[in-house]
């Protein structure tokens, strides 16, 4: 089988050397340029198996772009991977690739890893879709781009294959434009109502991001994604201090997933904002119960340790002391140097030795 690797780039130097070299199990490696000014160019083609072009799109869409950098790879290639320069393929993904690769199949789904954690572990675990046969694909919409097939598919699981987000910018992209783009596009795929509210609560749009939710729950069916997005619509509703409507929105993303952390994470924490410090401590009880992630995108703030912050606090104030100490504690495994934390749990600590407090949780 002949695999190869294909890429758009633009400025990515910090990036290039660490990419090519989780890439180059790959038979060759084609990479799109769209016009960097940084030495970008000049490192990729001095990696070998890279073959690299230059070509400035304009105006600019991603699907134009991706599918610019599809047109150079040879028609007689078996398998595409597709990947962004700040990606990275752990290694041995060929020989997993090849294990998995049958006749008929034209599309291998693998986990993709938004981001790691501070220990090392995987973060923002979600199904990744850019390994696809040469023939029949192409890439579509302006921003948040997917490649589609044409005919019928064939597709596997290989969640051995990862790649894993290695971004080292810290600002971020506005795709507003192209998100509106889509949206008048094809007004009715709930994909682009989804994406176009979440860039509107991203910018505190919260006005313009609830009508596009509003939009998206008439036209979708897919409950995990609904459920991100009542927690989306109760977090505009909290920032514009519409309490009982951030409540009931989250209340909905409760009700609809109730196997996940996040709704009751945000429950909790809403009540706690509130200073219902009963509901706050029970929800997050019921939030810190729920130690599988769902298969859907995760919220990162439920699973960073805040949720054991804010049960800490939270059981302070209900005089649950013994319950405040171990769940600072807990927090303090994911906050070592919060200063903040580390006086809350001598505070936990004296109540407890003061009040000889024993308690069964």
């Amino acid at each position: 089988m002949k695999i190869v690797v294909y890429a758009i780039a633009k400025n990515e130097e910090v990036h290039v050397l660490e990419w090519y070299n989780s890439m180059k199990e790959a038979d060759d490696i084609y990479v799109l340029d769209t016009g960097s000014s940084d030495d970008t160019l000049k490192l990729l083609k001095e990696c070998p198996k890279v073959h690299v072009e230059q070509k400035i799109i304009n105006p600019w869409r991603f699907d134009v772009a991706r599918n610019e950098s599809l047109k150079l790879v040879p028609e007689d290639v078996d398998i595409c991977v597709c990947t962004d320069i700040d990606e990275r393929l752990e290694s041995g993904w060929r020989k997993k690739l090849e294990k998995v690769w049958k006749d008929g199949v034209t599309k291998v789904e693998y986990t993709d890893v938004r981001y790691l954690n501070k220990d090392g572990s995987y973060g923002g675990i979600q199904k990744g879709t850019k390994i696809h046969a040469r023939k029949n694909y192409k890439w579509v919409y302006p921003v948040h781009e997917c490649i589609q097939s044409v005919s019928n598919e064939k597709i596997v699981v290989a969640k051995e294959i990862v790649l894993v987000h290695h971004d080292k910018k810290t600002v971020r992209s506005n795709y507003t434009n192209l998100l509106e783009l889509a949206v008048e596009e094809e007004p009715g795929v709930a994909r682009h109502r989804f994406l176009l509210g979440r860039e509107y609560y991203v910018y505190k749009k919260y006005d313009k991001a609830i009508k596009q939710f509003h939009k998206y729950i008439r036209i979708s069916n897919w409950d995990d994604e609904k459920s991100f997005v009542f927690r989306y619509m109760g977090k505009c509703y909290k920032e514009m201090n519409y309490i009982e409507e951030a409540l009931l929105w989250f209340e909905k993303s409760r009700k609809l997933t109730p196997n996940y952390r996040e709704p009751y994470y945000e429950l909790g924490r809403c009540y706690y904002y509130i200073n219902d410090i009963e509901n706050a401590y029970k929800y997050l009880k019921k939030a810190s119960r729920i130690t599988e992630k769902s298969s859907y995108m995760n919220d990162f703030e439920a699973w960073n340790g805040s949720v054991y912050d804010y049960l800490s606090l939270s059981a302070y104030k209900l005089k649950k002391y013994q319950e405040a100490y171990r769940n600072g504690k807990k927090a303090l495994q994911y906050f070592p140097n919060d200063t903040r934390i580390l006086k809350n749990i001598e505070l936990y600590a004296e109540k407890v030795e003061s009040a000889k407090v024993t308690e069964v949780v």
